[in-house]
């Protein structure tokens, strides 16, 4: 029986596609060295997705009343720098200022243009822009009027000896902020 070429298509599309989840690719490999920046691997996309996991982690204690444990995401000897802050070193340092934050203030926190660079299969640089927008709640059920801005984190992340990634470093600069 001979097929279609619809049918001989819809098997060659089958086909690549599951040879790419096996992660083979569906062209021919190249001479040259995959760029440090670019998820062309299984492994590389599943670190990917693994730091982007870290990365909801955050902005959610930070966004919903859990921020003094948004601490337990960073190493124990990592250095923390909010956008106009002191650095801080330590994860009992970040607890601190965590701790410290104002309790009638809410906060959401969008991020985009996540660029990593694979330093190595345990250790990623990353730059990521935000969005924050933070407004006081004064006890009101809201909404709330909100002050935004707009920065950019450098972060440098590192795989522990539990699989489970942390900051080992994190440093915002704020871009645009309100007059």
């Amino acid at each position: 029986m001979t097929k279609s070429p619809a049918a001989k298509h819809s098997t060659l599309a089958a086909c690549t596609l599951a040879l790419f989840a096996l992660g083979a690719s569906p062209r021919p490999a190249r001479a040259q060295a995959m760029p440090d920046w670019w998820p062309g691997t299984p492994e590389r996309v599943a670190i990917r997705a693994q730091i982007e996991a870290l990365s909801i982690e955050y902005y959610h204690r930070i966004d919903h009343g859990d921020a003094e444990h948004a601490a337990d995401l960073f190493t124990p000897d990592a250095i923390f720098q909010p956008g106009g802050t002191e650095r801080m070193v330590g994860r009992a340092a970040i607890r601190a200022y965590y701790v410290r934050r104002s309790k009638t203030i809410r906060t959401r926190h969008i991020t985009t243009n996540l660029r990593l660079t694979y330093v190595d299969a345990d250790h990623v640089e990353a730059v990521r822009a935000f969005t924050y927008y933070v407004g006081e709640t004064a006890g009101n059920p809201g909404p709330y009027p909100a002050e935004p801005s707009v920065g950019e984190y450098r972060e440098s992340l590192v795989r522990g000896a539990d699989g489970m990634w942390r900051y080992a470093l994190r440093v915002a600069t704020p871009v645009f902020i309100r007059r």
